[in-house]
């Protein structure tokens, strides 16, 4: 498999053969990344390919990516997503299931306990930055200096996001947990009194 460089070299040239090995190699992380926003197939493969075709549109105005073409490809479909909520109230958007981690991961840990929707409303509440860096972190399993290339920002200014990012995703999840059993002890509440009703009778 040739490097990076040689590969965009031969995309630069419009090279049907690295261009397909592009794809072939970024579509299911690119896919995947799309699809943790948007939990919907066929937004999801829309915009995905959308990503690619941006690539050979890019590439034929000699305005495609010199150097990190991974990063490129994420950036282009960041943009798309956000073009795609602005247009979208978020829920309109289902979510299914689209958690994945491994032991030891914070959001590993959430996917055992946390219901998915719960899950992307918490989210929902955190700044755009947060949800991207949770996103590549820890759903796409990018490492800090690859975040830090598609984000545009140091390594040290991705760690000190991820840390707030995690905190108030935390944050967020908690308030539901305590929204979910004020509403639990309201329903004991009325039950109980349902049932003191009956007997009374």
């Amino acid at each position: 498999m040739p490097d990076e460089a040689t590969l965009l070299k031969r995309v630069a040239e419009c090279d049907v053969t690295a261009l397909t090995q592009v794809y072939d190699d970024y579509y299911d992380r690119i896919y995947r990344y799309v699809y943790g926003y948007l939990g919907r197939v066929g937004y999801a493969e829309d915009i995905t390919a959308d990503v690619f075709l941006r690539l050979l549109k890019a590439t034929r105005d000699g305005t495609g990516p010199r150097s990190h073409l991974c990063a490129w490809l994420y950036r282009v479909a960041h943009n798309l997503i956000v073009d795609m909520f602005r247009r979208m109230p978020p829920e309109e958007l289902e979510l299914t299931e689209w958690l994945e981690g491994t032991e030891g991961d914070p959001v590993y840990t959430v996917e055992q306990y946390v219901d998915p929707q719960r899950l992307r409303l918490a989210l929902g509440q955190l700044s755009e930055c947060q949800q991207q860096v949770i996103m590549l972190r820890f759903f796409q399993d990018l490492n800090i200096r690859e975040v830090a290339g598609v984000m545009g920002r140091s390594t040290g200014a991705v760690c000190a996001l991820q840390h707030r990012a995690l905190c108030a995703l935390r944050k967020a999840l908690q308030q539901q947990l305590s929204l979910l059993e004020e509403g639990a002890a309201g329903r004991k509440r009325t039950r109980a009194s349902l049932e003191r009703g009956t007997h009374r009778q």
